[in-house]
């Protein structure tokens, strides 16, 4: 929810309205996928999330939020003076997706903690079992890490 206030609110400063639209999009589609496999809803976070939704939906959607602002318990307009408020401690990732190429070729994606060192990094780069179908048997002659991003062997 936070990392769509946040990225809406970038968006609409910088008239990126499609890429606004299109995160509350998925930012939805996850929630309720979030409900269907949790026991997540009908409580005080799950208002909050579709609060958030809806203010972040208005500008684009002034009709529709307005009504869905109404079934929700409000008897004000959403147009005036609602924005969701962004809470910047929840922006942090415990996990972090790295890039795993094999000479220059995208060949996984894995997810290690944020806090992960290097070492650790290449080496589950290294036991993803895509890249090991193009490193086994061949010598690894470079290992490029770039942090917090990708990481590059050179066989």
């Amino acid at each position: 929810t936070h990392k769509n206030i946040h990225k809406v609110t970038e968006d609409l400063e910088a008239n990126r309205y499609n890429t606004a639209i299109s995160s509350c999009m998925e930012t939805l589609n996850k929630l309720y996928l979030l409900k269907s496999k949790s026991s997540f809803g009908r409580n005080a976070s799950w208002q909050e999330a579709l609060e958030s939704i809806i203010m972040s939906v208005a500008p684009f959607a002034p009709h529709l939020s307005e009504e869905l602002w109404q079934q929700l318990g409000h008897s004000d307009s959403i147009h005036r003076d609602h924005w969701p408020e962004l809470k910047e401690e929840y922006l942090v990732s415990e996990k972090i997706t790295i890039v795993v190429q094999v000479n220059g070729k995208l060949r996984a994606n894995i997810e290690v903690d944020a806090d992960a060192s290097k070492e650790d990094i290449v080496e589950a780069a290294k036991s993803s079992e895509n890249v090991q179908a193009f490193i086994s048997g061949n010598e690894i002659r470079k290992e490029i890490y770039v942090l917090g991003k990708l990481v590059n062997f050179v066989v």
